[in-house]
């Protein structure tokens, strides 16, 4: 059988604002095509910017606003004399603020970078991790849990004692979640320290 080949004909429109030509995406719909008169956002923007220009909103378009803020929050905007919700509230973040944050960043990235370029990429640090792994018989020694992705944890943190990295009682193998949870108790007991 023959096939006959049918040439498409590709269907355009003129720009309301630059008159070039635009032509109907395959993707959109007759619908959407039919409502399109631009060829581009630019051209959408110049009209809605013109459209808007020099208009202010009427008095009672500006009290709907108001009476619709009031109903919603109670206020228009913020009183001036009202207490803020966090005020008195000893907050955990300062001790990271301005020149005591820049100095505890620069150790922690000097000490990460350290032991992650030195220490990890070494043939020791990986018999080390399948020693832990294979000791704990590839379980997440919190969860107990088989067959995902493991991390090998130090138990003390190696930047206390830098000594036992490479010391198979100093591992244990955790899984992902476990290990970010962890992670975090480990920083809020080091934030609540320094408080």
């Amino acid at each position: 059988m023959r096939r006959i080949r049918i040439k498409s004909t590709r269907i355009f429109k003129k720009c309301v604002i630059c008159g070039d030509k635009f032509y109907k995406p395959s993707e959109s719909s007759w619908l959407e095509w039919n409502s399109k008169k631009f060829c581009s956002k630019k051209c959408y923007w110049t009209t809605v910017a013109s459209q808007r220009e020099g208009k202010k909103l009427s008095k009672e378009t500006i009290e709907k606003i108001k009476a619709t803020k009031i109903a919603k929050y109670g206020t228009v905007g913020f009183k001036f004399g009202t207490v803020p919700w966090n005020k008195g509230i000893k907050s955990w973040v300062k001790p990271w603020l301005g020149k005591q944050r820049l100095s505890l960043r620069k150790e922690i990235k000097s000490i990460w970078r350290e032991y992650r370029h030195q220490v990890a990429g070494r043939l020791e640090y990986t018999n080390w991790r399948m020693a832990v792994f294979q000791r704990d018989k590839f379980t997440c020694r919190i969860c107990g849990v088989k067959g995902v992705y493991l991390e090998a944890d130090h138990i003390k943190r190696v930047k206390e004692f830098p000594g036992l990295i490479f010391d198979i009682n100093n591992g244990q193998t955790l899984c992902k979640k476990c290990h970010r949870i962890k992670c975090a108790e480990e920083q809020r007991n080091k934030l609540t320290k320094m408080l």
